[in-house]
């Protein structure tokens, strides 16, 4: 069994008061839904289920105040939508104890991928296709047309 408990509520948060219940006593609940809702004055925070199992007990009811870390329920794990009596990882309709059904052909298989086209196996050097050289510098006669017009004197007007 795994314990439900009210989780942090914030910093000068200590208590809350239980809104309603999502899921019933029995209920299967998968990993993150949502068991119930907490209120407090500032915030409303819903409480996940942090494991797949059955809401096996609800220790609290509506309207109950409850502090930070105290139990709200209690799940057993791994039977969420298991049949009575089945075991966990069995195949659907199978019988209990029965071994599951595997193809021997997939177990044993080898699988073989070929590398993709224009890949070389690891540790090989592959020459480049082209050379690759740097793009030539500008000329120094090429100044940008701004920094020509402040080169230039102007003589003040007479």
């Amino acid at each position: 069994m795994l314990s439900i408990k009210v989780p942090p509520l914030g910093e000068s948060i200590v208590e809350a008061t239980v809104s309603r219940w999502l899921k019933k006593e029995g209920d299967a609940v998968a990993a993150g839904d949502t068991l119930v809702e907490l209120e407090t004055d500032k915030i409303t925070v819903e409480v996940p289920a942090v494991v797949a199992g059955v809401l096996s007990r609800r220790l609290k009811n509506e309207g109950d105040v409850v502090a930070v870390g105290a139990d709200l329920g209690e799940i057993s794990e791994g039977a969420a939508g298991a049949a009575p009596g089945a075991e966990p990882g069995a195949a659907p309709g199978a019988a209990p104890g029965a071994e599951p059904d595997v193809a021997p052909a997939l177990v044993d298989a080898e699988v073989s991928v070929p590398a993709p086209a224009g890949i070389a196996p690891a540790g090989t050097v592959v020459p480049a296709a082209e050379p690759v050289t740097p793009p030539a510098a500008p000329p120094a006669s090429a100044q940008p047309p701004a920094a020509q017009v402040q080169a230039q004197k102007i003589s003040p007007a007479a």
